[in-house]
């Protein structure tokens, strides 16, 4: 039977879901902005150490400055967290710890990737919005999903949907019972935490 996941239209299910690992293991969630002269903020690396320390996952969630067009890369982010570590004194946090990133979560030409830090400060992660995770302990399904993203293709892309089977005359699209199709998700992230824009959810209701 062919069948696409389509995640709930937040960040918060949806890279947690691309990247195999629980939910419920995440920590705090923190936000990157980008440095200003004469300010350089390390409290944002604070939930990346607390959650470490518990052996909890961190979302790390990226700056955007919809005013000046800017939105922060994740290639921008590994490289401030870096900074943020070796600031804070977290000698933990270096070039070979694991590390996973999201892109374009919920659409068709996301990426997700998963690797050392100083491997994918120069991957090509495409357009925004990304998202960076900073993973904790896993336990054996996280670590199996990891490894498989790690070793799978090199532009870590989602496998394009399977064609479903086509309806019949006289039956929805959602199925037998009269589903109802939406469209695929789409969400952003703002520097405050998470703000979302909603656009069509991509899930067949069942009767």
């Amino acid at each position: 039977v062919a069948f696409r996941v389509v995640h709930a239209p937040s960040i918060y299910a949806a890279a947690p879901g691309l990247l195999g690992l629980q939910h419920y293991k995440f920590g705090r969630t923190t936000t990157l902005v980008r440095p200003e002269p004469n300010w350089f903020p390390t409290s944002p690396f604070d939930a990346v150490a607390e959650n470490h320390a518990r052996d909890l996952h961190t979302l790390v969630l990226l700056d955007i400055k919809a005013d000046e067009s800017y939105f922060m890369t994740a290639n921008e982010g590994l490289t401030l967290l870096l900074e943020l570590a070796k600031r804070t004194g977290n000698s933990w946090f270096t070039p070979e710890t694991q590390v996973g990133v999201v892109a374009r979560a919920g659409s068709d030409t996301g990426i997700r990737k998963t690797g050392p830090v100083g491997l994918l400060l120069n991957a090509d992660f495409g357009a925004p919005l990304h998202c960076i995770v900073v993973p904790g302990k896993l336990q054996v399904v996280e670590q199996e999903a990891w490894e498989t993203l790690r070793q799978a293709a090199p532009n870590g892309g989602f496998p394009p949907p399977a064609p479903g089977p086509t309806p019949g005359p006289g039956v929805p699209r959602g199925g037998g019972g009269g589903g109802r199709r939406r469209g695929p998700a789409h969400a952003r992230h703002g520097p405050g935490g998470a703000g979302w824009r909603r656009g069509d959810r991509g899930r067949a209701d069942s009767p």
